[in-house]
């Protein structure tokens, strides 16, 4: 399995089971719900360490916690709700985080061109 494919496996893993978690440890949070190795690897290398309490207590970094929150919101009946356009933002918020979801509003889908924040609002709202 590839790198990324590993980090996108764990990730899936890991916000599927526990997506409000924001802070964990080794010792008791992972061991006490068999997170798989690779998972807990992921955690490690992604997450912040905040101290070496029980195994090394790690907090979701802010960039996760945006890719949560859009994940999450891709299950909600406004997500079904939206145009092709803002689905699109959405997914990239889920995928990559917001400074990534906010580049992308800010180019046109056609040209490619900057937009104004005038433009931006007319897309999305």
């Amino acid at each position: 399995m590839s790198e990324s494919k590993t980090k996108e496996s764990a990730r899936d893993w890991l916000y599927s089971r526990f997506p409000n978690m924001k802070m964990m440890d080794m010792n008791w949070t992972a061991r006490k719900y068999d997170y798989p190795e690779y998972v807990c690897q992921y955690i490690k290398d992604n997450w912040k360490k905040v101290n070496d309490n029980n195994g090394g207590t790690y907090e979701k970094p802010s960039i996760e916690k945006e890719k949560t929150f859009g994940t999450q919101y891709k299950n909600t009946q406004s997500y079904k709700g939206m145009d092709k356009t803002n689905k699109a933002a959405t997914d990239i918020m889920a995928s990559k985080g917001m400074e990534e979801a906010v580049k992308h509003m800010f180019k046109d889908n056609i040209t490619g061109k900057q937009l104004s924040y005038s433009e931006m609002r007319m897309h999305y709202g």
